[in-house]
């Protein structure tokens, strides 16, 4: 079976990713949810195949559920018994008993929830797991995984597909008192995801609701939601639409949950509207959920309206692909508390989208990063005529190819399991991190139009120099149109007061950007300080910068120019290139520096001049895949080692090192110091890695079309009015 264009499909997909971890191999993992398979709405279908990827992978998985139930709200009924054990694909899966309300509103989904953990607490709390990974939602299923993990002082990891505090404001669960229901929710959540190592979100937007519960204590990293979807074998479109009796008409097709969210019954007035001035516009709903009977009653008569039942996995991609146009609606009051498991499917499907959702919400926009479809608000009147305006045209065309772009850049399942599988291994390596963020300022809302860059700066003993280093950042930032900016300072153990310095700069000054401060509780090295950059960093690019502004700011504006033009994942500096310059660096540490790289360059087989540079701009989904980083300076050269690896694109720009009014450190100019013995015998060792793992192909001198698998190196020249 093949995913849609050729691309392969999930499982082939999954199998080449699902490497083995040292840190997870053999490890028990525990994973709390109500929502799992067979269930093929909501969170269950990635819960589900991260359970799986991570048996795969070598871990023993167990997965604390319910009996599938959603989105019909009734028990399915093929289910076995109520309490039962069962073994899915290499995961033990421990199914308990609940209440499944035919209605459930606020109090009934308390009492849904609480019947779960009540039946749940007797498997998840007797298991023996190396990790517990909880999901939200639902709320309660997460306080038992926070539970479980705090009872065996256990590294948890919360992984947030809906924020429940806002859904029971914005989604008209709390209809009769919102805000204090909100207020209540809002408590328990904070509680229970302040009790994570770290909280995993499946859309950018979650952020700022997540850090104000938290207050910004927890680590906090985007893993977006993958596409499932598969090509179909046994069906296709024209057959499916024969099937459905749609005939030729114009179908504009919603699937999956039929929801209090969905608010769908604030469409029934369009759908009136359309019955009399486009009637061969048809709309087909497939699915099910608690909201199904009461809209078949409110559009009861109308002529342009069908109901249909779920249709089975593998039919599902000749579903949507069988429709002119996929409908995505929400309550109008909906803005941050969750998104749509179907988007991914939406835009892998190459059918334009029209969303009836806010525009500023978490689904509005990603659907304006997708540039998949067109966006109304919700009651709007024009539905008809966007509707013609998408189906069978060159503009509908336009979007669904934007759409499947986007899935072949982003929506690959190997590359979220694979940065969920990390993180995990992450918090068995270390399963007491000492690092914790302290929020400084708020965060600005994510706007999709404008680039976000971080500017990553490790600093260590810094607290003469720091605070004219930051002040001279933010005056260069004002002067840079077109992006929109954030600072993370990473403090790594310092004892003299640097975070102090940092803490008191932000407070007395006028910022142009956020700054976020994360302290270490004892110095780690560069390694550890980057890792920490780019754990914490949200930009779309993430800017590495020495604390002592060796290389100048004016060296951020060349970074930035390399990255838009080239589309590179590194873009480094150099000195020792055409146009690079050296100025008052100590003859003996330049020519160690110089010796150190020409030999690293050759042990690769690469034309790059610096392996050692700290001044660099790395793409900010390259960033946040790097595994676990060596300790000193040589993390510079492994991350570097594995952009060419892994074929991705490395841009080199002239850089300009002036060490004018420095001091070195006593023994860096040394040649027979121990630490330049120490530094030497290092690079040696890099050396024989980068001649081992070098790249198969040679290197391109200019940017090659993006599938090639190779080493892509471009060197830059700075040019005369630069």
């Amino acid at each position: 079976m093949t995913a849609l264009d050729g691309q392969p499909s999930f499982e082939a997909a999954a199998g080449t990713a699902a490497l083995r971890d040292g840190h997870l191999e053999g490890r028990r993992v525990l994973l709390v949810s109500m929502y799992y398979a067979p269930e093929l709405s909501g969170s269950a279908p990635y819960t589900t195949d991260l359970a799986e990827h991570l048996a795969r992978c070598g871990a023993v998985v167990d997965v604390v559920t319910t009996q599938p139930h959603y989105p019909q709200w009734r028990r399915h009924p093929d289910s076995r018994a109520r309490w039962h054990r069962e073994r899915l694909n290499g995961v033990s899966v421990h199914r308990v008993p609940c209440v499944v309300p035919a209605q459930p509103d606020l109090a009934w989904r308390a009492v849904y929830e609480a019947s779960f953990v009540a039946a749940a607490a007797r498997r998840a709390l007797t298991l023996d797991p190396d990790v517990v990974i909880g999901c939200s939602p639902t709320l309660l299923g997460a306080w038992l995984a926070t539970t479980a993990a705090r009872l065996g002082r256990l590294p948890l990891l919360q992984w947030v597909q809906d924020v429940v505090s806002s859904a029971a404001a914005q989604s008209g669960l709390a209809a009769g008192a919102p805000g204090a229901a909100s207020h209540v929710l809002g408590w328990l959540e904070g509680r229970t995801l302040r009790q994570a190592d770290v909280i995993a979100l499946a859309s950018e937007a979650f952020r700022e609701p997540v850090d104000r519960l938290t207050g910004g204590s927890v680590p906090l990293r985007v893993i977006r939601n993958w596409s499932r979807l598969q090509e179909s074998s046994t069906l296709d479109g024209a057959q499916l639409r024969r099937g459905m009796g749609w005939g030729d008409r114009t179908v504009v097709l919603h699937t999956g949950n039929l929801g209090q969210k969905q608010g769908l019954d604030e469409l029934v007035p369009r759908l009136r509207d359309t019955a009399e001035t486009d009637p061969d516009i048809l709309f087909a709903f497939v699915g099910d959920g608690n909201q199904r009977r009461r809209l078949e009653g409110m559009t009861r008569g109308l002529p342009n309206v069908r109901f249909h039942d779920p249709v089975s996995e593998s039919d599902y991609p000749s579903l949507l692909r069988a429709a002119d146009v996929l409908l995505l609606h929400e309550r109008s009051s909906v803005v941050d508390m969750s998104l749509p498991s179907k988007l991914t499917s939406y835009v892998a499907s190459g059918v334009p989208v029209l969303g009836l959702v806010r525009p500023e919400s978490a689904t509005g926009l990603d659907l304006r990063a997708h540039k998949t479809g067109m966006l109304l608000a919700p009651g709007d009147r024009d539905v008809g005529a966007a509707v013609r305006s998408l189906a069978g045209t060159d503009l509908g065309r336009r979007y669904g190819e934007h759409g499947l772009r986007y899935f072949r850049a982003n929506l690959a399942p190997e590359r979220s399991l694979h940065m969920l599988q990390e993180t995990l291994g992450r918090l068995v390596a270390d399963p007491a991190p000492s690092v914790r963020p302290t929020p400084l300022t708020r965060w600005p809302a994510r706007l999709a139009s404008t680039p976000l860059v971080t500017l990553g700066l490790p600093v260590y003993q810094e607290s003469a120099d720091i605070a004219r280093t930051l002040q001279t950042l933010a005056e260069h930032v004002r002067l840079l149109d077109g992006f929109r900016w954030e600072m993370v300072v990473v403090d790594d153990g310092s004892r003299d007061g640097t975070p102090d310095v940092v803490e008191r700069w932000v407070a007395a000054s006028d910022l142009p950007l956020p700054v976020r401060l994360v302290r270490h509780a004892r110095n780690q090295g560069l390694g550890a300080a980057l890792q920490t950059v780019f754990s914490e960093a949200r930009g779309d690019a993430v800017i590495t910068l020495d604390a002592d502004l060796s290389y100048d700011v004016e060296h951020i504006g060349r970074l930035l120019a390399a990255w838009r033009s080239e589309g590179a994942a590194v873009v480094t500096t150099s000195p020792y290139m055409r146009d690079g310059r050296l100025v008052e660096v100590p003859r003996l540490l330049a020519l160690r520096s110089r010796m150190a790289n020409r030999y690293l360059a050759g042990m690769s087989g690469t034309p790059v001049h610096t392996f050692t540079a700290m001044v660099r701009l790395y793409d900010g989904d390259f960033a946040r895949s790097l595994p676990d980083l060596r300790r000193g300076p040589a993390a510079n050269v492994q991350v570097l080692h594995l952009a060419l690896r892994r074929g991705l694109h490395v841009t080199e720009i002239p850089a300009t090192l002036d060490w004018s009014g420095r001091a070195p450190r006593r023994g860096r100019t040394q040649l027979l110091s121990r630490k330049a013995l120490a530094e030497s015998w290092r690079v040696f060792g890099d050396g024989v890695r980068l001649r081992r793992h070098r790249p198969r192909a040679a290197a391109a001198p200019a940017r090659p079309a993006p599938a090639a698998a190779q080493m892509h190196v471009t060197t830059w020249q700075r040019q005369e009015n630069s």
